[in-house]
C-alpha cells in the first residue's frame, strides 16, 4: 500500500498569528529603543493615557478601555503606583472598590512621553507609504473588532 506523503508545511511568512507576533516584537522593540530613557512600557502608557483620557476609573473600567487581562492590570498597576504615577482610592460607597486617579507625576510623564511616543509609532510603520500607513491601521482596527 503506498504511504501518503505528508502535506508541505505552510510557510511561516504566510501564517496571519506568526506575522501578527513578529509585528508585536517590532513594535514593542520599537516602543522600549524610543522609550527606554523615559522607562515606560507599552502597556503602562496605555493605562496613563485611558486614566488621562477618560477620568478616574475602576479596574473593571480599565481592563475594558485598554483590552487587557485583570492580572496583568492590576501587576501594572502595583508598579505604576510605587512609581507614584498612579494612585488607588477606595470608593466613596463602596471600600472595597479602587478608583484610580492618574496623578501629577503621571500627567507629567505622559506629557513628556508624547513626542516619543509619536515618534515610535511612525517607525514601526517607516516600511509603509502613507496610504498604507493608514490602510494598515484600518486593517488593525477591522481586525481587532473596532470597525466594521
Amino acid at each position: 500500500m503506498p504511504t501518503r506523503r505528508p502535506a508541505a508545511a505552510p510557510d511561516l511568512a504566510e501564517l496571519p498569528g506568526h506575522l501578527i507576533r513578529r509585528a508585536h516584537q517590532h513594535a514593542v522593540a520599537v516602543f522600549a529603543e524610543t522609550l527606554g530613557e523615559r522607562e515606560l512600557t507599552p502597556v503602562q502608557f496605555a493605562i496613563l493615557q485611558a486614566l488621562d483620557t477618560e477620568g478616574d476609573m475602576t479596574l473593571t473600567r480599565l481592563v475594558d478601555a485598554i483590552a487587557l487581562d485583570a492580572a496583568t492590570c492590576g501587576s501594572t498597576l502595583d508598579r505604576l503606583e510605587a512609581k507614584g504615577l498612579v494612585l488607588r482610592v477606595a470608593s466613596s460607597d463602596d471600600r472595597r472598590r479602587k478608583h484610580l486617579h492618574l496623578t501629577e507625576q503621571g500627567r507629567r510623564l505622559l506629557a513628556l512621553a508624547w513626542p516619543a511616543v509619536r515618534a515610535s509609532q511612525a517607525q514601526i510603520v517607516q516600511r509603509l507609504n502613507r496610504g498604507e500607513q493608514r490602510e494598515f491601521v484600518r486593517l488593525l482596527r477591522k481586525l481587532i473588532g473596532l470597525e466594521q
